[in-house]
């Protein structure tokens, strides 16, 4: 990626897949 690690979008990003990736481990679990 161009955008710095710095940078908030990038934050946000990271936080998005994080959100998503523990969606995941629930609905694993309780499926």
């Amino acid at each position: 990626m161009l955008i710095a690690s710095s940078h908030p979008i990038t934050e946000w990003y990271d936080a998005q897949i994080q959100l998503e990736r523990s969606k995941n481990k629930l609905n694993c679990k309780y499926e």
